[in-house]
């Protein structure tokens, strides 16, 4: 049974002399979009977005500092839902595949296998009737779900949603798009790609003027209720509030109305789905909300290793070093992995940083301590003026210390499934997390939120290697216990993602 944090990861852990033979079953391939069938069509009915006019252009950095750019005094629009949503999960380029094509989109995916969805319950958006929307960014369009305002039903769901509120956003998981691929490992990158995408939103909403807290502590059932989905296929994550809605007082609805049954039947994306039992029990062990446990304290909880040595400050830049605007680093974002064994110089470094300090930041969640939970790690190979080692980042205090020095680059790579493209990337970003701690704060829920937190934190990384002209790739597969030995972290810790950072070529 994996119903805990520590037994589902262990559960899922690969070794290097034990690894299970797998082929890809291409007749059960997934499709990649969710597709509401009605009378043939394509769409259950809904509202077509309009064409982004003008996307922000302030800096990543002006995001990341939360200057608000372009706010309506009046709130939030259809035009700008429409900005949000493209930002946060459009297409951005394709590629020529067989007979057609293949999107991809602002938020990178493990095996480019896309398993989140997005939804909005619009409350007060200007020229868009209030009900539950699904965004399709396929066709860039929003499916009616449900009609009416749930603002009632959705602050007493989420106790600490906003009363200012313009609406909610949510992000699911459907479970076999990533199975597919990865079988009982998947839940990992469901979640990973969860926080890529949740990142992402939050910054879309806030380059567009307005506030953005993040969601955790909700009622799964009626949550997933509301939003129609069938439960066994796809999960609720998580949710992010916009600001800029007016405060007013909706009578609650008496009971939700039941669906048409072709609403729960598009989460299916496969005729024929393997249900994996590791993904079911850690999945519905996360969906009870367990009371957070103030004297388990996650601040500075490293996993096993010895406190800070060497400490040095990061300088946040005077300028944006970033030779591309916010909405263009979006959409030039993509797994690079063709690195060059080049140096990057320190400021890059320095951003690098700060921008994830910045991520992490204690004001974006609505529960205290949950970026706590993840420790991020700086493997350090090719840096001008700065000695190769493993260091660790606190965030609040914006310093990095020390743990060893030396290269471990070639045998992070190692590690990594023997990807040795990997050894020539200047810096590895390591996020681990204390997966007992976080069970004893969180229960089997705590898992989700330092996946969540690991996916948003790397996506930080993702966009600040892109705008300054570096590659950056993800990686969600290695030997667990290797790394847990190259990095000094104990047996109830574990390494949960590792993104390598350099030049390129070309």
């Amino acid at each position: 049974m994996c119903k805990t944090p520590k037994s589902y990861h262990d559960a899922t852990s690969y070794d290097r002399h034990a690894m299970e033979p797998h082929a890809m079953d291409w007749a059960t391939q997934p499709v990649p979009y969710k597709i509401y069938a009605k009378d043939g069509h394509s769409h259950a009915g809904g509202v077509a977005l309009p064409e982004v006019e003008r996307f922000p252009d302030g800096s990543l950095k002006d995001v990341y500092r939360l200057k608000m750019v372009g706010q309506s005094p009046d709130g939030p629009d259809l035009s700008e839902l429409s900005a949000i949503c493209s930002l946060s999960a459009g297409l951005t380029a394709r590629s020529r595949q067989g007979n057609g094509y293949f999107y991809f989109r602002s938020a990178p995916s493990a095996g480019a296998l896309y398993p989140n969805e997005l939804y909005v319950a619009a409350f007060d958006i200007h020229n868009l009737d209030p009900g539950i929307y699904h965004y399709g960014g396929h066709n860039r369009f929003l499916t009616r779900i449900r009609g009416g305002n749930f603002k009632t039903f959705l602050t007493s769901t989420i106790p600490r949603l906003a009363p200012d509120s313009a609406g909610v956003f949510f992000i699911t998981g459907i479970f076999f798009r990533s199975a597919w691929k990865y079988r009982k490992r998947a839940y990992r990158y469901l979640l990973l790609d969860g926080g890529h995408l949740l990142e992402n939103l939050r910054l879309a909403v806030c380059a567009a003027g307005y506030g953005c807290r993040l969601h955790h502590a909700f009622k799964d059932q009626q949550i997933e209720a509301l939003l129609g989905v069938d439960a066994s296929r796809e999960g609720i994550l998580c949710a992010a509030g916009i600001s800029g809605g007016k405060i007013l007082n909706v009578n609650p609805d008496a009971a939700l109305a039941p669906l048409p049954s072709r609403i729960p039947a598009a989460s299916r994306v496969s005729e024929r789905e393997k249900v994996y039992p590791e993904i079911n029990d850690i999945h519905m062990a996360a969906r009870v909300l367990k009371t957070d446990t103030p004297e388990t304290s996650l601040a500075g909880a490293h996993p096993g290793m010895d406190a800070f040595a060497g400490s040095f400050p990061i300088n946040m830049p005077k300028d944006d070093p970033g030779r591309l605007n916010y909405s263009q680093t979006v959409s030039n974002r993509r797994s690079k992995r063709n690195f060059v064994d080049a140096a990057i110089d320190k400021h890059a470094l320095n951003y690098l940083l700060w921008i994830v300090s910045r991520a992490a930041g204690k004001d974006i969640e609505e529960i205290p301590g949950v970026s706590d939970c993840m420790s991020v790690g700086c493997l350090i190979g090719n840096v001008n003026g700065q000695e190769p080692g493993f260091y660790l980042l606190d965030p609040a205090k914006e310093t990095v210390g020390r743990v060893f020095s030396g290269t471990v680059m070639e045998k992070m790579a190692s590690v990594c499934l023997d990807q040795m493209w990997l050894k020539n990337a200047a810096v590895h970003f390591a996020f681990m997390t204390h997966l007992e701690r976080v069970n004893q704060k969180w229960g089997a829920r705590g898992y989700r939120y330092a996946m969540l937190t690991a996916g948003r934190l790397g996506h930080a990384v993702y966009l600040v290697a892109t705008a300054l002209g570096l590659g950056c790739c993800g990686i969600g597969a290695f030997y667990d216990n290797e790394a847990r030995k190259i990095l000094g972290i104990d047996d109830a810790s574990a390494m949960v993602y590792l993104l390598g950072v350099g030049k390129v070529k070309g």
